[in-house]
């Protein structure tokens, strides 16, 4: 998993959500709806807790967080999110105008139906990663198909 492309939210010394996408869950499957879901690695550090959790998110709701980075970076203010189709994770940022972000974010074991609520932050400095990072990640698991 470590040469695995990934997106980290946040610090990797301090609090973080990293999303690692593992493979395709329908490889054979070349079409949008089939195509595009992914299983990935979620893992968090947030203050005294932490663990991973496996979920299967779509590529494109990845392409999609991109550009609201992108926006983000581009405007300093206003937000944004990735949300996921089954809710397995959501990550709201919001810009404050100065550089700073603030990402309120809710992890959830669909199957069992536990959440874990967290905040993080980073500023403006830490977006050129993340937009490699998803670029990276789009590069290896691009979006199948139209919808």
């Amino acid at each position: 998993m470590d040469d695995a492309p990934s997106l980290l939210i946040g610090l990797a010394d301090g609090d973080h959500v990293r999303l690692t996408p593992l493979r395709r869950k329908h490889p054979e499957h070349s079409d949008y709806w089939d195509g595009n879901w992914l299983e990935v690695a979620i893992e968090v550090r947030a203050g005294g807790m932490g663990g991973t959790v496996a979920a299967d998110l779509r590529a494109e709701e990845l392409a999609r967080f991109r550009g609201v980075l992108q926006r983000l970076y581009e405007k300093l203010d206003g937000s944004g999110a990735l949300e996921t189709m089954e809710h397995w994770i959501t990550a709201r940022v919001v810009g404050d105008g100065r550089g700073h972000f603030a990402v309120g974010c809710e992890l959830r074991d669909v199957l069992k139906g536990s959440r874990l609520g967290f905040e993080l932050a980073f500023d403006q400095t830490e977006i050129p990663a993340m937009l490699a990072q998803l670029d990276r990640i789009a590069g290896a698991f691009p979006v199948r198909g139209r919808p």
